[in-house]
C-alpha cells in the first residue's frame, strides 16, 4: 500500500501562490490607502480580482496536497493561534475583492481589467434607490477589512522573524524560496 509522505517544506506551487498573494495585497493596500480614481482604481480593481482568483486556486491546491505540518515544539495555544490565523486570512482574501466589487458594482463608474476588457459589475445588487446607502457600508467595511487584513499581515511576518531570528527554527525557510535559503541563513547567522 502507497503512503503520502508529510512534506518537511511547502512545495513551488505553494510557494508560489503564498508570495504572489503578498505582493498583490501589499501592492493592494498601498494603492487602496492613495488612490483618488483612475488609472489606480483600474489597478486597484484589477489587482483585487487577481487575489480572489489566486485565494480560489490556493484553496484548490490545499484540498490536493498536503502541507507541512505546524513545528512539533509549539504550545497548544500557538496551534490555535495558527490555524485561527490561516482561517482568518482566507476569510478576508475571499470577502475582501468580493465587498470591492460590490462596491464598484455599485457606482456609476466602469473601469477596465488591467486595462484590457471591461470588468464586468455583479448582478443581483439592490437598487439604485438603496445604492448610495449600502455603498457607504461597504466603503466602511471594505477601509475595516483593509486595515484588520493588514495587521495580520505583520502579525504573520512578525511571528515568522521571531522564528527565523530568535527561536532560530526553520519555519520561515519552509516557505522561502529555495534561492533565498542561503541569505536568510546568512541573515540569521550559525549558532
Amino acid at each position: 500500500m502507497a503512503t503520502t509522505a508529510v512534506p518537511v517544506v511547502y512545495d513551488p506551487v505553494w510557494k508560489t501562490i503564498h508570495w504572489c498573494t503578498v505582493a498583490l495585497v501589499l501592492a493592494l493596500l498601498a494603492i487602496g490607502w492613495t488612490m483618488s480614481g483612475g488609472v489606480l482604481f483600474m489597478w486597484h480593481a484589477s489587482l483585487g480580482v487577481t487575489v480572489f482568483v489566486v485565494t480560489l486556486a490556493r484553496l484548490g491546491w490545499h484540498a490536493g496536497h498536503v502541507p507541512p505540518p505546524v513545528p512539533s515544539t509549539l504550545q497548544p495555544w500557538e496551534r490555535k493561534v495558527v490555524k485561527i490565523v490561516q482561517v482568518l486570512f482566507y476569510v478576508f482574501l475571499l470577502a475582501q475583492p468580493l465587498i470591492g466589487w460590490s462596491i464598484y458594482s455599485l457606482s456609476p463608474r466602469y473601469t477596465l481589467f488591467f486595462g484590457l476588457a471591461s470588468l464586468p459589475k455583479l448582478p443581483g445588487l439592490v437598487g439604485p434607490g438603496h445604492a448610495p446607502i449600502l455603498r457607504d457600508i461597504l466603503e466602511g467595511a471594505h477601509g475595516t477589512v483593509a486595515s484588520l487584513l493588514a495587521a495580520l499581515f505583520v502579525l504573520h511576518a512578525g511571528a515568522a522573524m521571531k522564528h527565523h531570528f530568535i527561536l532560530r527554527d526553520n519555519v520561515l525557510l519552509r516557505m522561502a524560496p529555495s534561492a533565498l535559503g542561503p541569505l536568510l541563513d546568512t541573515l540569521r547567522g550559525r549558532r
